[in-house]
């Protein structure tokens, strides 16, 4: 962690400070408690419990994978961290990927996650929380104003919040550009490209911010295509690969969508990718106000789904398509570009052209 990020950090922890007070006065509150969340287990025939994904609202104070950890905010004070101190000799919660933020809070320990409740304020008390909680809560839980609140502080990004979704680009462009070089100079399956992502951007599959999408030929017209295929592919063939990465709870979300082989086919659908984002396309799914300090994602797609186009070729919208040129384009599947783009006072800053133009192979 750089001097400079850890300052960034110090900033963000003093601008969300000073957000969270306004709501909390806003809804006539003294304090807040906000759970990191329980463990789960894989099943209920299984002893394995899933890594743990912090609450958001936890995860916006601090990047602590642990299970059972409880903030507890009062405005003016320094935030009090409860952590269940383990010693179980069957799992361990993975360690903080970074050390920057134990500084900023008071960390009181507890032998198990019920005697949080000790180290809980009374009175005028909120409580965020994503499932049940292992003490009687002190206050209402999740209330909806309030949560929306919340939820609305997270939307404008702090140069902390954008510095760390910059790095999560960085290594996931490294996988992505492993994976298009794998694609292009090998047989490698599905399965196998996932594989070599992973390595290149070195994280677990349950690191990643969701399941990688990886999808040769016409499995890219499945928009969540994540049942591997174990066989090597063809020529020609496409490769769409949707996939992120994370970094101090940070995520980005990246799509990029190649093709190699000859012929008129395959330069139909090279086209498609290269022309992909047009001018005319200026509509985002946004019902929002955007705001300085936003990010989106901006994903133009286009697919060869024989559901879809079914009904269209048994009535008078027929002749309206190029029936020839979708055949011909069918077995690639479609294509998805996707970027993460910060709005700035002037425009926007594309963090994934940043990280793909800064990122060696």
């Amino acid at each position: 962690m750089s001097a400079d990020l850890a300052a960034r950090y110090r900033e963000h922890l003093d601008v969300l400070g000073r957000g969270t007070a306004a709501v909390l006065a806003a809804h006539d509150l003294d304090a807040l408690v906000i759970a990191a969340g329980a463990p789960a287990l894989k099943s209920r025939f299984d002893d394995q419990h899933w890594p743990q994904i912090p609450t958001p609202t936890f995860a916006h104070w601090l990047p602590l994978p642990e299970p059972d950890a409880v903030l507890v905010i009062r405005p003016g004070a320094r935030p009090h961290l409860i952590r269940v101190a383990s010693d179980d000799y069957w799992e361990l919660p993975a360690r903080a990927e970074s050390d920057h933020f134990w500084d900023s809070f008071e960390v009181i320990e507890v032998k198990t996650a019920a005697g949080a409740a000790d180290h809980l304020p009374r009175g005028r008390v909120a409580v965020i929380a994503p499932g049940d909680l292992p003490f009687a809560p002190p206050g209402p839980v999740n209330p909806p104003a309030l949560v929306a609140a919340l939820e609305q502080l997270r939307t404008r990004k702090t140069p902390y919040e954008i510095a760390c979704i910059a790095e999560a680009s960085r290594r996931a462009v490294r996988g992505h550009k492993s994976a298009a070089e794998r694609f292009a100079a090998s047989q490698l399956s599905e399965l196998g490209l996932h594989l070599d992502y992973l390595a290149a951007s070195d994280q677990d599959d349950a690191d990643t911010p969701y399941k990688n999408i990886v999808a040769r030929g016409s499995h890219a017209a499945v928009l969540h295509w994540v049942t591997y295929d174990r066989r090597p592919g063809g020529e020609p063939d496409s490769l769409l690969v949707d996939a992120g990465a994370r970094y101090l709870g940070y995520a980005c979300d990246i799509t990029r969508t190649w093709v190699r082989g000859a012929g008129a086919a395959a330069d139909a659908f090279s086209a498609l990718v290269d022309g992909a984002p047009r001018p005319e396309n200026r509509f985002l799914r946004n019902t929002s106000t955007i705001e300085a300090g936003q990010v989106f994602t901006i994903e133009p797609g286009c697919y060869v789904i024989g559901a879809l186009l079914a009904p269209l070729a048994d009535d008078d919208r027929k002749d309206l398509l190029d029936w020839r040129l979708l055949d011909a384009l069918r077995p690639f599947g479609g294509v998805r570009i996707e970027d993460d783009v910060v709005v700035t006072v002037d425009g926007a800053r594309n963090l994934t052209r940043e990280a793909w133009a800064e990122t060696a192979a």
